[in-house]
């Protein structure tokens, strides 16, 4: 399984570690899968990944029929916007305008989809605190196989049951844009940054360390000296 970790400092100084999950709540019963990413002597806290709202109604657009398609190659255009996002409940990505070229193999046993998402989002900087467009660029890949009943095992493959005839590709495409995502947002260069915020970060850390009293430990410095060793008792 692949997953994203982001980790974010929170203001007391504790570590907090942020997860991208496929299928979050069906693919994560405890929080050993999310130790061995981090590490388990760090305190992992394990977050609900976002959920469609359920008021808002499934969007049939980016639901692609394979009844009826010949054996080959077919391709298909989708646009992501704020309105797509805004179906979810917690998106990360509110402001967007992503494109989405599609290219479905139709093999005689399975489907193959292959996706290439690319346009920008908007997000806050981590630095300044002000919106920013971020480009994004992805490809990823689904495939799709036929069995007895509908079914998730892997982020990867999608296996439909005899009563499915279009393949749902909206969740995926949601969980794609915010795999893309990188790990910081912050503008490009530092120079594009709020001014007025870093400025006033900056003197609100100098303050901090005058009043740290243990401030003044960090101008000594040591000679290095040889390890010390306990003498052996007679």
């Amino acid at each position: 399984m692949r997953a994203a970790a982001r980790l974010q400092n929170t203001r007391n100084g504790q570590q907090l570690w942020k997860f991208r999950i496929p299928n979050f709540e069906s693919r994560i019963g405890n929080r050993h899968f999310l130790q061995s990413i981090v590490g388990k002597s760090r305190k992992v806290t394990i977050f609900a990944s976002p959920k469609k709202t359920q008021t808002v109604k499934p969007l049939k657009e980016f639901h692609i029929p394979f009844l009826g398609l010949k054996v080959g190659t077919h391709h298909y255009q989708f646009n992501l916007t704020d309105a797509f996002f805004d179906a979810f409940e917690y998106s990360e990505i509110t402001t967007a305008n992503i494109d989405v070229e599609v290219q479905l193999e139709k093999q005689s046993t399975l489907l193959v989809l292959d996706f290439e998402l690319s346009g920008s989002v908007e997000l806050m900087c981590d630095r300044c605190g002000d919106a920013f467009q971020q480009p994004l660029q992805s490809k990823e890949r689904l495939i799709v196989k036929f069995g007895d009943e509908t079914s998730s095992t892997d982020e990867e493959i999608l296996i439909l049951g005899p009563s499915e005839n279009t393949v749902d590709i909206e969740q995926y495409l949601y969980e794609y844009a915010h795999l893309a995502l990188p790990a910081r947002h912050v503008h490009e260069t530092e120079e594009e940054c709020n001014q007025e915020v870093l400025a006033a970060y900056k003197k609100y850390s100098v303050e901090s360390d005058e009043r740290d009293e243990w401030a003044a430990l960090k101008n000594l410095h040591f000679e290095d000296n040889e390890p010390f060793e306990d003498d052996e008792e007679e």
